[in-house]
């Protein structure tokens, strides 16, 4: 039996119990008196129903259940009612519910939107559909894009984009406020206030959350640095910073994080909650156990992701730079950064053992349409460009972890998927997208021996952390993998062509392992459960929520 069902059961047995309170007082008025009666015998067939439905057929409850209904059915023959006698039925069979009916199954339904998203999910919902207890559901749900004054324009719908393995549920048909799952995983946060996406307003958290036991946010974004040490970071004030929806709702927050972590996730999610309620159940919300994200890049093989023949062609032989354009930088709306792209497609095109495998964000199009029209032609053109020369890949797919898994080097903005390259100890740079040095010493090596010997130095003193001028140690600071040295006050010439020159001939750099182990080192030392498990602590986690084993 689930725990939603147990309850129900206690529920109705309260209930029958504040029924023959009444009685007390209504010793004269033997209509109401019957009445109440009838509610009660009522009551108590559902509960055999129910229990006979899940239970065995002679469970003890069943038998006191019948006694307490023949013994009401006698007082109604009778008109005398003696309170006290089917309270102390009450009160036994109160006690043989929460003895002997053990909650032994679990429903958990996951509700993901974006299937670019989903791997925020994925190790958890594979946990859950291997436990024999437990009816997992995948429950793609659809969403709708904003038209440019905020109102919902398409309906869409990605459940047919993923593989066998991912039994789809249809959302039309499961009836969450019938069913009551246990739990309920979502990755979207933002309800109504996401101004490029919607999910379905049937699947906002404020709505879930009166209709589900547990409401989960494992959240798709990663948080970009973590600090060493929380007393350095000034928190925000709480006008600046405000609870997503989720965050509000949620009864569990997933973080990837180390628990000290939460000496800074939970003071800024207490500064920005508005209710002392909530101010109060903040630390209960936040949980370190990872992230399902980073599950998916240490499980990830190539013989899992097969590409396109054309694709296939296009790689032979050559190594795979993953180009990485964000929704962050692309808000910026700044044509600078548009010709940026240009220049390195140019660039990377021009090299002969490396091919560009260029991913944009999954909503930089849509983002683009609504907030810059002016900056979205042009870059629409560069996207149709790189496409029709075909000396690139162009990867607008929902699966990250394909591109991940068959790149071997990473240049990229400011991005959450920085973290998870971090996982797979591959090299990655950070294009600077601002021009932070006025009057630059130009380096002018032809390889990439400076530049890596400046970041391993860094990672050994700080486990990745840059010193940063003003003493803010952080575990990953962009500062430590830009295309310039901004403490030593370097520009590196030519640098996109030097890292390339790492990624194609790694076998020139001796270096090379040590500093995967020191990459590879940042991401242990921060982050829960990183052997890949964190789907399956995840689950566990919450499953011991819910029966009460936490």
């Amino acid at each position: 039996m689930r725990k939603c069902q147990k309850d129900m059961l206690v529920e109705l047995l309260q209930i029958c119990k504040q029924k023959h309170e009444e009685q007390k007082l209504l010793r004269t008025d033997k209509n109401a008196q019957a009445a109440i009666l009838d509610v009660c015998i009522a009551y108590a067939a559902q509960m055999i129903a129910f229990i006979s439905k899940f239970q065995e057929e002679n469970h003890p409850a069943v038998a006191s259940l019948q006694r307490y209904m023949n013994d009401m059915m006698q007082m109604q023959a009778t008109g005398l009612v003696q309170t006290h006698t089917l309270k102390q039925h009450i009160t036994k069979l109160q006690a043989q519910v929460q003895k002997n009916i053990p909650i032994d199954r679990i429903e958990v339904v996951f509700f993901p939107y974006k299937a670019s998203m989903a791997d925020s999910m994925m190790t958890i919902y594979l946990a859950a559909k291997a436990d024999p207890s437990c009816d997992a559901y995948w429950c793609p749900i659809p969403y709708y894009e904003r038209n440019e004054d905020g109102s919902f324009g398409a309906l869409r719908y990605e459940g047919d984009l993923y593989p066998a393995a991912f039994e789809i549920t249809d959302w039309e048909t499961y009836d969450v406020e019938a069913r009551c799952p246990d739990i309920a995983f979502i990755h979207n946060q933002y309800d109504e206030t996401n101004f490029v996406t919607s999910v379905h307003p049937r699947f906002y958290s404020r709505v879930l959350r009166e209709q589900v036991s547990l409401l989960v946010l494992s959240e798709y974004g990663l948080m970009p640095w973590l600090p060493k040490d929380a007393e350095k970071i000034p928190l925000p004030e709480p006008s600046e910073v405000k609870l997503s929806a989720a965050q509000w709702y949620a009864d569990v927050l997933i973080s990837f994080s180390l628990e000290h972590m939460r000496d800074v996730a939970i003071p800024i999610l207490k500064s920005s909650a508005c209710s002392q309620s909530v101010r109060e159940h903040i630390e209960e919300k936040v949980v370190p156990l990872g992230s399902p994200k980073f599950d998916c890049v240490i499980q990830a093989r190539r013989e899992q992701y097969p590409l396109p023949q054309k694709w296939q062609q296009l790689i032979a032989g050559r190594k795979v730079l993953l180009y990485n354009t964000s929704l962050t930088e692309m808000l910026k709306c700044t044509a600078n950064h548009v010709a940026d792209i240009k220049s390195v497609i140019e660039l990377v095109e021009r090299q002969k053992d490396i091919v560009l495998w260029w991913r944009p964000h999954p909503l930089v199009q849509a983002a683009l349409h609504n907030m810059c029209a002016e900056i979205a032609d042009i870059y629409n053109e560069i996207v149709d460009a790189f496409k029709q020369n075909g000396k690139g890949i162009y990867d607008d797919t929902w699966d990250l972890h394909r591109a991940i898994v068959w790149s071997d080097g990473l240049l990229t903005n400011e991005s959450s998927l920085l973290w998870l390259y971090l996982a797979s100890g591959k090299p990655f740079s950070v294009q600077n997208p601002e021009k932070l040095l006025q009057n630059p010493t130009h380096d002018i090596a032809a390889d990439f021996h400076a530049p890596l010997q400046v970041r391993m130095d860094n990672m050994r003193a700080g486990k990745g952390a840059n010193l940063h001028p003003d003493e803010w140690n952080f575990c990953v600071w962009w500062d430590n993998f830009l295309t310039e040295d901004v403490l030593h006050n370097i520009h590196y010439d030519r640098f996109l062509e030097r890292f390339i020159h790492y990624i194609v001939h790694p076998e020139s750099y001796p270096e090379a392992e040590e500093y995967k182990r020191l990459q590879l080192r940042i991401y242990k030392d921060f982050v829960v459960n990183p052997d890949g498990t964190a789907g399956d602590n995840i689950y566990q986690y919450c499953k011991n929520r819910v029966f009460g084993d936490d």
